[in-house]
């Protein structure tokens, strides 16, 4: 656990989390300057963690990251249950379809199955703020 938490702090801090960063920034200030208006330093401290939150949707559902998470597909078994019924009730999927029938316990068989290209498309269209349907 400790190795973990080592790797995890040596990604932040290192190479890799700087240009995570550098990248998120960048994106933020396309954002910003592909606008009509420029926009006032409150209104923008108000919008940039909508916008943070879009480029993240953009890393997940692109390249190497997409590959990371479809390999969970050929799984049998998977750590944290819970955060993967998480994931899917986030994306609209019903307790019907990922769960035993007449409990509230994560069949993995069934949810791996959701594991596919449309999960993607969920996420790249879920928004975070503002009523839900």
């Amino acid at each position: 656990r400790l190795e973990s938490t080592r790797k995890d702090k040596e990604y932040t801090e290192g190479e890799q989390g700087h240009q995570l960063q550098a990248e998120e920034e960048k994106f933020v200030d396309d954002y910003y300057d592909s606008l009509d208006e420029p926009l006032e330093e409150e209104a923008k401290a108000e919008r940039t963690p909508e916008v943070k939150f879009k480029f993240l949707q953009h890393k997940l559902c692109d390249g190497n990251w997409k590959q990371e998470i479809l390999v969970f597909k050929n799984y049998r078994v998977v750590r944290f249950p819970r955060f993967w019924q998480s994931f899917f009730y986030f994306l609209g999927h019903t307790r019907e379809e990922i769960c035993e029938e007449g409990t509230n316990k994560l069949v993995w068989k069934k949810a791996s199955k959701k594991l596919n290209d449309g999960i993607f498309e969920k996420m790249k269209s879920y928004t975070h703020v503002g009523p839900k349907d």
